[in-house]
């Protein structure tokens, strides 16, 4: 008869440990989540770099890497007008808060309604709802 410590330690010590995969199984799923992770951050990097790329040289050469030449046009641009970038801003938050207000608004009082029981529509109001999903 075994005790429950026994069983705890041959558990532990066994070589099936539940959902655990093999290692060729596992490098190749890390080296698919590397490489994709790569092509999610890839147009991130390429906007970075085309920042700091001269206007006439991406004119000429188009988007690359590796630009031929250097230069922060862009960002003197986009310092010398700052108000226009700050108010367009601002306008990005007020649309995303007054949104998101409204937004919340009208979908708890769509769910308060189809929570009723008693509410005639209620079979119409959820099929409606449930279709445009």
């Amino acid at each position: 008869m075994t005790t429950a410590n026994e069983t705890i330690v041959r558990k532990k010590t066994s070589k099936f440990r539940g959902n655990s995969i093999s290692p060729a199984a596992d490098g190749l799923l890390s080296l698919l989540f590397a490489i994709y992770g790569i092509l999610c951050l890839a147009p991130i990097i390429l906007v970075i770099i085309v920042s700091f790329t001269d206007e006439k040289t991406l004119a000429l050469n188009g988007f690359t890497f590796f630009p031929k030449m250097l230069a922060l046009n862009a960002y003197e641009f986009l310092l010398a007008d700052w108000r226009s970038v700050a108010r367009a801003y601002g306008i990005t938050v007020y649309a995303t808060i007054v949104g998101t207000i409204l937004s919340v608004l009208i979908t708890s009082m769509f769910a308060y309604v189809v929570s009723r029981k008693d509410f005639k529509y209620r079979n119409h109001f959820a099929f409606f709802m449930f279709f445009t999903m």
